[in-house]
């Protein structure tokens, strides 16, 4: 909104991501300094993306997780060999009956499902 020559905005976003967290705690940070950095980030954006400085142009945004897909697996499988290799070996003759027991297949059965959460 702007009123007597001055541009007036409210800014609100939710912190469910690392980035997010990370913009608002620098935002935070800036205390009444924020104008000046958005000026400057939107500025270069625009000068990025001169495309979205039309009236009629639509804005798509997409963000990219963190992660690719092949990091996150790798570091999943990380994870796994991690914890079973702080589970006590034994052999067929002493395994407890019924007691799970993580292979290889599981293990890709499992990186394979992460499709599910658009991964």
């Amino acid at each position: 909104m702007k009123k007597d020559g001055k541009y007036r905005f409210s800014l609100q976003f939710d912190d469910e991501t690392e980035e997010k967290r990370k913009v608002g705690d620098f935002l935070e940070q800036l205390g009444n300094r924020k104008s000046a950095v958005i000026i400057l980030a939107v500025t270069e954006y625009l000068q990025t993306h001169p495309e979205m400085a039309k009236q009629d142009s639509k804005i798509h945004i997409q963000i990219e997780p963190s992660l690719s897909k092949t990091e996150l697996e790798k570091l999943i499988r990380t994870i796994i060999d991690e914890k079973l290799s702080a589970v006590p070996h034994t052999n067929e003759s002493t395994e407890i009956e019924n007691e799970p027991v993580l292979n290889d297949a599981d293990i890709e059965e499992m990186l394979q499902n992460l499709d599910l959460f658009g991964i």
